[in-house]
């Protein structure tokens, strides 16, 4: 059951042609009470429009935009996003204000050979809180490459670039992962990002996954905080996971 939101959804979806497809939808929510980083109700709303054009299953292209206006706290004038105190109650006013963001993103799946499939995706984030006198933008692109080597292995390879100006412009996407896991990092600052994803099936009995990641951020020396920080500006990861069923 949902805690302290309410709201209205409408959506809808027609299909132009058989290749043409648009859908979109609006959202309408409130929170009667305090929220995380909010210290009053609050409210927001947001819309999506998305359009679709699919040749076969592995080739297609979307195009989709998402406007969102939601309630954020007003902050005094000597606060700063770069103070460690700025979560901290005392550092606001008691006033909640309107922030609006912006995304964009255009993706591409196509097939290029038999055994060889690919995605490329480009999008953009652009956040305002006018009474904060604060703008923020980000942009990330990825290019995706599925090798099917053979019926028992498959490749998967994903290359990032991101440069995102705080937080607020972080851009979302999701990752492939071993099975049973899944992976959603939100890209803030600059940096590349890539990863490796081997799949081994020998038989039915036999599933192996490997997944190496690598993180370079450009203007950072740290990464994390607390139990997790590492003094580096690089993050690697490595993953193997096996299964037995019978």
């Amino acid at each position: 059951q949902v805690s302290n939101e309410k709201g209205i959804y409408f959506g809808i979806k027609t299909r132009l042609s058989n290749e043409w497809s648009v859908s979109m939808y609006g959202d309408y929510y409130s929170f009667p009470w305090l929220r995380f980083g909010v210290y009053s109700p609050s409210n927001g709303k947001d819309f999506v429009f998305k359009i679709n054009r699919t040749y076969t299953k592995l080739d297609n292209y979307y195009l989709r935009f998402k406007m969102e206006s939601y309630g954020v706290q007003k902050k005094n004038s000597k606060s700063s996003s770069y103070d460690p105190t700025f979560f901290q109650r005392d550092t606001y006013i008691k006033e909640t204000i309107n922030a609006k963001q912006l995304k964009g993103r255009i993706h591409f799946n196509y097939q290029i050979h038999n055994n060889i499939s690919a995605a490329t995706r480009m999008e953009f984030c652009a956040y305002e809180e006018k009474a904060n006198e604060l703008i923020s933008k980000g942009i990330m692109f990825y290019q995706d490459l599925r090798y099917f080597i053979h019926r028992k292995w498959k490749l998967g390879l994903r290359g990032i670039v991101f440069n995102t100006d705080d937080y607020n412009s972080r851009i979302y996407s999701f990752e492939q992962n071993v099975l049973y896991s899944y992976s959603i990092p939100a890209y803030h600052g600059k940096g590349v990002r890539c990863y490796c994803l081997l799949q081994f099936k020998p038989s039915y009995v036999l599933n192996l996954q490997l997944k190496i990641g690598r993180t370079s951020y450009t203007m950072q020396d740290e990464i994390g905080a607390g139990d997790d920080l590492i003094k580096s500006s690089r993050k690697t990861t490595f993953t193997l996971q096996g299964r037995i069923k019978w």
